[in-house]
């Protein structure tokens, strides 16, 4: 994206755009970590009496349903944003 396109963007297409390069940095890094437990629970499998599956070796949070972050209104955002101008100016 050029510097232009870039200044033109407004603050709700900013959000969306940032959103989506998180969720996709986010889905790499649970990627790596998942064949990361796999490759884990192979190694260990043979040295091992019972039977372990990658889950139970190494759960990790996002499969532990810990609860949902509910995400604000973009009306909310726009509210917080005019605060932070007001503020520092």
């Amino acid at each position: 994206m050029s510097r232009t396109d870039f200044c033109r963007l407004s603050p709700e297409q900013f959000y969306w755009i940032s959103k989506a390069h998180r969720d996709e940095q986010e889905r790499l890094s649970r990627e790596r970590w998942e064949i990361m437990r796999m490759e884990a629970a192979i190694m260990i499998q043979p040295h091992v009496k019972n039977r372990i599956t990658p889950k139970s070796l190494l759960p990790f949070p996002w499969e532990k349903g810990t609860g949902h972050v509910e995400e604000i209104t973009m009306e909310e955002r726009k509210r917080r944003a005019e605060e932070a101008l007001r503020k520092w100016g």
